[in-house]
Order: C-alpha cells, then structure tokens, then sequence
C-alpha cells in the first residue's frame, strides 16, 4: 500500500523537504524506496542548493552543471571543502569601503553560518562575512584577475547619467575593489563621474577618468591618491541594488 506521501507529486514533495535541513533529508530517505529516490534525486539537491546558497548556485560550469551530480556539488560547499569567487559588499563599516565591493573566495563554515572569504593581497587578508553581504561575480569580469585592469567590450555606449562601477586601489600591485558612481558628463573620450555618497567638496565626489569613454589601456594614478581602472556599465537591476544598498545604509555625504 503505498504511502500519502507517494501521492504527491514530485514538485510538492521537493518544496515541502526544501523545510528541512540537509542532516533531516538524508534521514528521510533512509525511511522506504520511494523517500531514498527523491532524497537522492538531482532535481532536489539542485533546489536545496539554490536555496541554501544563491550567490554560488550559477558558478558552476556547464560540465558540472549537466552532470546532474547536485548532491555531491551541495555537499562540497556546505562542508567548506570548495570555495567560489564572489564580491563583497561594503566589505567593513567605515568610510573607505561604502558602495563598495572586493572580490576573493568564499567558503561556508558551517558552524557560523557565514563565509570566510580570502582576498588576494599580499599576504592575504581572510575575513568572516554574512550571506547577505555577497554577490556572484558579474559575468563580464568573471575571469578577469582582480589585480588587472578590466577592458569593457562596448565601452562607447556609456551615457550621461547612467551607473557604473570603477576601479580603483590603493597600492600599484594590489588588486582592485570597485565603487558605485554615474556618469555626470563625457567631455571627449574623458568620464566625470560622481560619488553621491562623499560630500560635493570631497576629492572622491567627482573623478575625472581619462580615456574613460573608450577604455583605459593603461592603469592611471589618482591625485587624492591610489591609481584608477576602468569602468564597468551596469544593467537595470544591478543599479537598483546599489539604490537599495545607498537607502539602506541611510547615508549622508561623507567626508
């Protein structure tokens, strides 16, 4: 005779085992047949990976992504054994990191519940970091070496008042972190950018990025002091989480 739960369709029995922790669901398919083939299925452990961990979930290659081995995939991450390059956002609480975001790779600590990211200075920096302060890498700089100068593919069609993020670093040799700015005006091939979260007399509120338009082949010292990269054009959605994140922060002009 077979179970209420064998009537179910595969859908709800997925949704109603997202509710449980991945310990509970393996406990549950050691119960009959038909809990071991759902508690092992791919389609499952692909949903419970999503949901535990969003900003990883569309990293993986198209190999390892066809090879429906999702458990496995899940596992290795939520034990720390593998890690993903991701950004983090507002990497500290002060100044300098505002708007702001650095990449280095993140591994889950099970225990905290939160990531140990390490970022690739020299000697490394390694710092625990919530879930909520992470971000998938954007696809466009995914491979790129956070210590390189990025070169856009379509630089040109960057307009007066749309957002982009820069990079910038204090040292030659370290790498780039990014900040949020827009565009205030195109003067030739040069961008004047505005950081709306530095007060108008700041040297940060307004930088003036030669070859900007057209993409920088060379990476450019900054007078208030550190060197300047290129910029990178954001997308609708990108810029309303910078919104958010400005609104969230509650920020007035800083110094």
């Amino acid at each position: 005779m077979a179970s209420l739960i064998e009537e179910l369709p595969t859908e709800i029995v997925i949704t109603i085992l997202l509710h449980l922790s991945p310990q509970q669901i393996v406990k549950f398919g050691q119960t009959m047949k038909y809990a071991y083939e759902i508690a092992n299925s791919s389609p499952l452990w692909a949903e419970v990976y999503k949901t535990w961990f969003p900003k990883f979930f569309n990293l993986h290659s198209a190999a390892e992504v066809s090879s429906n081995h999702w458990r496995m995939l899940f596992l290795d991450v939520y034990l720390g054994k593998t890690g993903h390059r991701v950004q983090v956002i507002n990497r500290e609480d002060r100044v300098g990191y505002y708007m702001s975001c650095f990449t280095g790779e993140a591994k889950y600590m099970k225990e905290q519940d939160s990531f140990q990211v390490t970022f690739p200075t020299v000697p490394p920096v390694v710092e625990i970091v919530k879930e909520e302060k992470l971000r998938p890498l954007p696809l466009e700089i995914r491979e790129l070496d956070p210590t390189e100068l990025y070169i856009p593919r379509n630089p040109t069609r960057i307009k007066v008042g749309e957002s982009v993020e820069l990079q910038w670093k204090r040292q030659h040799d370290a790498p780039f972190g990014w900040w949020y700015g827009v565009v205030e005006r195109i003067e030739g091939d040069d961008l004047w950018l505005v950081f709306k979260h530095f007060k108008s007399t700041s040297p940060w509120y307004r930088i003036i990025l030669k070859q900007g338009r057209v993409g920088s082949q060379i990476i450019q010292s900054y007078t208030a002091g550190g060197y300047l990269g290129n910029v990178r054009k954001l997308n609708d959605i990108e810029t309303r989480k910078w919104e958010d994140i400005m609104k969230s922060l509650l920020l007035v002009p800083l110094g």
